[in-house]
């Protein structure tokens, strides 16, 4: 707590200090102010930080938007009579594309193309188009672009990819994986492209190559990972088990494979961790409907 404490003193020092010297406005950065009070101690500008909201007689750098920096994405606009950096990334790359719904990585539709853009402004992300049109549960409404194929994830959510068709052959076993669906694959690019192929992700079971009588009990799986038994193939698979989920996941009902309805990944991901089972999702929405 000490440490913290120390820290955030520290920085309100320099915060501070920023708005002291009337140099600082020389560099154009929006946001930046100065004040005639320069000869002050440190200790005093820490007071005024504390108990009376900063330097007094701050004044703003900048009245206009004339010299403002706003970094890449991001353009200088008066609001409210004040410059303000607001996001304004370039469109028009992607013209032929703005009038119509898009997919993003993160698996939420946006209104175009540049919508998506000025989201990523926003938050700070690199969020790319996944396809085009709005956001979809299969494969079978989605058109990738020339060159790209349709694949669902382990979350039965599709995405198009680049599939890789060639592998170089490896030197030795060292890079032998068993794959959800019992197969040895020779390097994860070879998972890889069966993956392609199958239209579902197959994922890793465990390294190593396919064991007939394979269990949790003698495959070793990476220290962060716990064992899972596949209730359909008595296999096991070695599963990341976060205590934490993302809200990428949403609530939405799907329906896992041992035919019980989930309010969201995250919910059917936590009972596969908790009872030591490997569960999937067989398809959005509740199990019986279509």
């Amino acid at each position: 707590m000490f440490r913290n404490m120390q820290l955030l003193a520290g920085l309100l020092l320099f915060v501070v200090w920023q708005c002291v010297e009337k140099e600082c406005c020389r560099y154009g950065v929006l946001g930046r102010g100065w004040s005639p009070h320069v000869n002050v101690s440190a200790s005093q500008m820490f007071y005024w930080s504390l108990r009376h909201n900063g330097v007094p007689d701050c004044q703003a750098c900048h009245e206009t938007c004339e010299n403002v920096q706003c970094g890449e994405d991001r353009r200088c606009r008066m609001r409210n009579g004040a410059p303000k950096c607001v996001c304004s990334p370039d469109c028009s790359a992607h013209e032929g594309h703005q009038h119509g719904p898009v997919c993003g990585s993160d698996g939420r539709t946006y209104k175009n193309h540049c919508a998506l853009l000025k989201y990523n402004c926003k938050k700070r992300r690199t969020e790319t188009v996944a396809y085009y049109g709005p956001c979809q549960y299969s494969c079978d409404d989605v058109t990738c672009e020339t060159g790209k194929h349709c694949v669902t994830d382990q979350n039965a959510l599709p995405h198009c990819i680049q599939c890789q068709m060639h592998c170089d052959a490896p030197r030795g076993n060292s890079g032998l994986l068993c794959g959800g669906d019992g197969v040895t694959y020779r390097t994860m690019c070879h998972l890889m492209r069966a993956t392609c192929l199958n239209g579902r992700s197959i994922g890793v079971a465990y390294r190593g190559r396919c064991q007939e009588s394979a269990s949790c009990s003698t495959v070793t799986c990476q220290p962060h990972q716990l064992c899972l038994t596949d209730p359909c193939t008595q296999r096991p698979r070695c599963t990341t088990c976060a205590s934490w989920c993302s809200p990428y996941y949403g609530t939405s009902a799907l329906c896992g494979s041992d035919g019980q309805t989930y309010h969201g990944w995250c919910s059917m991901h936590q009972t596969a961790c908790s009872t030591g089972t490997f569960i999937e999702t067989q398809h959005y929405g509740s199990c019986g409907s279509k």
